[in-house]
C-alpha cells in the first residue's frame, strides 16, 4: 500500500472536495492531507486532515507566524513518512516540497489555474515574493507536475513551467453523489423542497409572477456572480431566448455583481435569483434544471482552468452549453452531451439554449444520458483516483528502484 501525503495551503472543505477526494476513493493507498490551515464541516472527512495553524491565510499579521505555519507542515508531513508527497497548487508548495526533498521521496504537484497565472507576475512586496518563490521552488522540485486541463498546461509551459515534467490529470467529479433525479423527481428521493425561494421572495421585490407557467424548462445559472463568470451573458441570452422560447432562468449563487442579477429579476418575471448553496443543494438545482449554461470569460489574465460544475451538471443527466474559452472546453463532448459557443457571444448562446429546448422528449432523454455517461466514463473522481493511485505507485517503484 502506497503511503501518501496530501499537501496544501488554506483550505475549506466544503467546497474543496478535490484537495481529499481522491484519497477516499483510493483503496490501495494509506493517504492524509496535510493543510497549512484548515476548516473542515464534513465529519467523513476530518479525520483525514491535519492543519498547522487556525484557519486562514496565515501570517497576515506578520511574516513570522506564517513561516512557523509552513515549518510545523513540513515537520508533521515528515513524521508521516510518506511514500510521496502530493501538493494541491503551486502557492505555499514550500512546506510539502520541502518535506519531500528531507525525505528523498517523489514529489508530485497539481497545478490549478491561479497558479499558473500568478507565475509570471512581477514581484511588488514580501507577499508576491513569498508566492514567486513558492512557485518556483515547486516547480523546480517536482517529479511531475499535473495540471487540470490541457489548456492549462500549455499556459504552464508558456509561463515558465518545466515542459518536460507536465502531465494533464483531469480532477473527476462524484458521479455517486451527483445523480439525476429519481422518477418522482429530487424532492421525493431526498426530501427537500422542490421550488426554492423566488427572487421577489429574497429580495422583497413585488415582481408579478402570474404570466410564467409552472410548467416551464429551467435553464440553470450556477456559480460566482463575478463577470469572469459570464452571469451577465447568461441574463442577456435568456432574456433574447425568452422572446421565442419562454423558459425560466434561476440564477444560483452570490458575488460582486448581485445587483446586476437583482435588477434583471425586477424587470423580467422569468428571472429567479437563489443564493448560495451546499453542496446537496446544488445537486438538487442541477437535478432540476432541463439546460446548464457556464458563459466563462477572460477576465485579465484569468480564464477558466477547467470548470468541475460542467461535469456536476452532465453526472446528473442535464446537458450543458459553454463558453470555448479556457479548459472548459474539455469538461464535455461538443454536440454529444451540450454545445460549444464563442466567448462572449450571447447570441450564439441563446441559440444554443434554445436549440436544447426545442427538443423533443426522446431526443432531450438522449442528450441528458450522453452527458450521464460521458461523465461516468471520462470524468468522474473515480476514473480519476485509478488514473492517480497509478501514477503514484509509478513513481514510487522507480523512486526505490533508483535509491541507492
Amino acid at each position: 500500500m502506497t503511503r501518501v501525503a496530501v499537501t496544501t495551503g488554506p483550505v475549506r472543505i466544503p467546497p474543496t472536495y478535490f484537495v481529499v477526494n481522491h484519497l477516499l476513493h483510493m483503496p490501495d493507498v494509506d493517504g492524509r492531507l496535510f493543510a497549512l490551515s484548515a476548516e473542515v464541516d464534513d465529519p467523513a472527512v476530518a479525520p483525514l486532515v491535519g492543519t498547522s495553524t487556525p484557519y486562514g491565510v496565515p501570517g497576515l499579521r506578520g511574516s513570522a507566524a506564517a513561516f512557523a505555519a509552513v515549518r510545523r507542515q513540513r515537520r508533521a508531513v515528515r513524521d508521516f513518512a510518506p511514500d510521496l508527497v502530493h501538493q494541491h497548487f503551486g502557492t505555499w508548495s514550500l512546506a510539502g516540497s520541502g518535506a519531500a526533498r528531507d525525505l528523498g521521496v517523489p514529489f508530485v504537484a497539481t497545478l490549478h489555474g491561479y497558479d499558473v497565472f500568478r507565475r509570471s507576475d512581477a514581484v511588488r512586496d514580501f507577499w508576491t515574493w513569498v508566492t514567486a518563490r513558492n512557485l518556483r521552488t515547486c516547480g523546480e522540485r517536482a517529479t511531475t507536475l499535473l495540471a487540470v486541463s490541457g489548456w492549462l498546461a500549455g499556459e504552464a509551459v508558456r509561463r515558465g513551467y518545466p515542459a518536460e515534467k507536465i502531465e494533464v490529470h483531469y480532477q473527476g467529479v462524484d458521479t455517486d453523489f451527483f445523480t439525476p433525479a429519481g422518477p418522482d423527481g429530487p424532492d421525493e428521493r431526498d426530501g427537500t423542497e422542490a421550488r426554492p425561494a423566488t427572487g421577489d421572495q429574497l429580495l422583497d421585490v413585488p415582481v408579478p409572477r402570474d404570466s410564467v407557467r409552472d410548467d416551464l424548462p429551467e435553464v440553470l445559472f450556477l456559480g460566482a456572480l463575478e463577470r469572469r463568470k459570464g452571469v451577465a451573458d447568461a441574463l442577456a441570452a435568456s432574456v433574447d431566448l425568452e422572446r421565442s422560447v419562454p423558459h425560466r432562468l434561476r440564477v444560483v449563487g452570490a458575488g460582486s455583481q448581485e445587483a446586476l442579477v437583482r435588477a434583471a429579476v425586477a424587470e423580467h418575471p422569468h428571472i429567479t435569483l437563489e443564493g448560495m448553496r451546499d453542496r446537496a443543494g446544488v445537486r438538487d438545482a442541477m437535478r432540476r434544471a432541463d439546460v446548464f449554461v457556464l458563459p466563462t470569460q477572460q477576465d485579465g489574465e484569468w480564464r477558466e482552468a477547467a470548470g468541475l460544475v460542467t461535469l456536476e451538471a452532465q453526472a446528473c443527466g442535464v446537458p450543458v452549453v459553454v463558453y470555448a474559452s479556457g479548459g472548459a472546453p474539455e469538461m464535455l463532448d461538443d454536440g454529444t452531451t451540450g454545445t460549444l459557443v464563442p466567448e462572449r457571444d450571447t447570441r450564439a448562446l441563446a441559440g444554443a439554449v434554445g436549440d436544447i429546448l426545442r427538443l423533443d422528449p426522446t431526443a432531450r432523454r438522449h442528450l441528458s444520458q450522453a452527458a450521464r455517461d460521458f461523465t461516468v466514463a471520462y470524468r468522474s473522481i473515480a476514473s480519476s483516483a485509478r488514473e492517480l493511485s497509478e501514477r503514484y505507485a509509478s513513481l514510487t517503484r522507480r523512486s526505490r528502484t533508483e535509491s541507492p
